[in-house]
């Protein structure tokens, strides 16, 4: 195990990280032998969580299709 040492990761600056879906590692550490934990430390766009909770629903994008743009007209 190994401490995370991103220095720009959102989730660990604001205390958010959460454990690793593989190894159960705990927030802000790494487990040296996972792969997992290794493409978090160095691919911005892999997280140890991403478990598809924060996949957008159909029922959210019907909602934003019927909101409309408001108009501005120009005088």
């Amino acid at each position: 195990m190994s401490t995370c040492n991103q220095l720009k990761c959102g989730y660990k600056i604001y205390g958010g990280c959460r454990p690793c879906k593989q190894c159960n590692a705990l927030p802000n550490e790494l487990n040296d032998n996972c792969d997992v934990c290794y493409c978090c430390s160095v691919d911005e766009g892999l997280l140890r969580w991403d478990d598809g909770d924060d996949e957008i629903k159909e029922e959210d994008i019907k909602t934003k299709q019927e909101l409309k743009p408001m108009e501005i007209k120009a005088k």
